[in-house]
């Protein structure tokens, strides 16, 4: 009754309070269009060090493609229009008109009846360094769905998450489908869709966009919608259930040279709330050199290789860890490359969440938090630190 209760009042401000704060609005102009183009370069080249981005030009210190030029669609900001906070570019198709790259990146082939939805796909979602923790960025994109939504109903919102953000989206209405994992340029990512006509579930776990959507009128209780939440339920590529990725933690703690062996269980029970499991095939590449560690990732089953420019640094398994730069710095940058060289299993934590807890829990189990670092540490010896590259800020 209590986490009913605390729900609908965490729904309800979310509605009325920080979707009122955070509003999104439509770059319907040129000079609009060019100031997002630049936060991204700011986000892309100048923060995460994603010189390899298709649309990143360096020269004009901006990120920009066709896709963004076409007038169907649609980018948002939060913000000043000279200078805004935010951003998200949405595209939407009728049924059976998508395009064959989108399917492609998004597995859609793997998900039944999707040929008979219209589509929407989330992309370019980033938020000024100054508002992340807060909720600006989930209330910008709940008012630019809602926005478009009132424009054009849509079935099936498709996106990407991060493996250690999947929580966060789940509780905004976004799951993973079985969709195969994305190895792109800023390492793993996970395709997941949002069902905005299912309110019985959105509101059942407590999703603070349920009242949002209810107010726009978004249609609710299509067939189709049991068999998509059936299907989204047997995938096993990805889990983020609390229980699951404790009892991988555990075997790990009982292993000889595991970065959380003999971690007690109240800190792997706290390591676990934020974490998901991720299946990989071989070939799946986990870090780009380089890059800023965005996940912590501790291997479960299987093999890892590590290279630094190009060279075999290692090979390792279950019980290693990769991307330990984030949990050690803030921004850390990958020392090197990491690829799954055979069929594996690895954790995913988020290394902001790993911080937090070594600063929330230093008293009471202070001497296994230190043991964790001084392992992660021993591996960034190993992989090798990244040098700093000198990037051309933008003004």
């Amino acid at each position: 009754m209590l986490t009913h209760l605390r729900n609908k009042l965490s729904a309800l401000l979310f509605d009325e309070l920080l979707c009122r704060r955070y509003p999104a609005r439509l770059a319907t102009t040129a000079a609009e269009r060019e100031a997002i183009y630049r936060l991204r370069y700011r986000v892309y080249a100048q923060e995460q060090r994603n010189l390899d981005h298709p649309e990143l030009d360096a020269e004009r210190q901006r990120v920009c493609s066709e896709i963004d030029e076409d007038p169907a669609t649609r980018i948002y900001y939060l913000g000043d229009p000279e200078r805004p906070l935010g951003t998200v570019r949405i595209r939407v198709w009728s049924p059976g008109q998508v395009p064959a790259e989108v399917v492609r990146f998004h597995s859609l082939d793997r998900l039944p009846g999707v040929e008979r939805l219209t589509v929407g796909d989330i992309k370019m979602v980033m938020i000024d360094p100054r508002l992340r923790g807060t909720h600006a960025a989930g209330a910008m994109l709940v008012n630019a769905l809602v926005d478009t939504m009132r424009a054009r109903p849509v079935d099936a919102w498709f996106a990407v998450s991060a493996p250690g953000l999947l929580r966060r989206y789940h509780m905004l209405g976004f799951d993973a489908h079985g969709g195969r994992l994305i190895s792109g340029s800023r390492g793993l990512e996970v395709s997941i869709v949002g069902l905005p006509g299912d309110l019985v579930e959105l509101e059942r776990r407590g999703s603070p966009i349920a009242r949002a959507l209810r107010r726009a009128g978004v249609p609710q209780g299509e067939p189709w919608i049991a068999a998509t939440r059936a299907h989204m339920a047997a995938d096993r590529t990805v889990a983020h259930d609390s229980a699951a990725v404790l009892e991988a933690l555990e075997r790990l703690a009982a292993r000889p040279g595991s970065v959380v062996e003999g971690i007690s269980r109240p800190v792997l029970q706290q390591l676990a709330r934020e974490g998901a499991i991720l299946e990989l095939d071989e070939g799946d590449k986990l870090l780009h050199e380089g890059f800023v560690a965005k996940e912590l990732y501790v291997v479960v089953d299987g093999r890892v290789r590590f290279t630094r420019g190009g060279e075999l640094l290692s090979e390792r398994g279950a019980g290693c860890c990769a991307g330990e730069a984030g949990a050690l710095e803030t921004r850390g940058r990958h020392g090197s490359s990491c690829v799954a060289s055979t069929p594996a299993r690895v954790i995913a934590l988020r290394p902001s969440w790993m911080r937090a807890l070594t600063k929330r829990l230093r008293h009471e189990h202070g001497v296994e938090l230190e043991r964790i670092l001084d392992r992660l540490r021993a591996a960034q010896a190993e992989h090798g630190r990244h040098a700093p590259l000198a990037i051309r800020r933008v003004a």
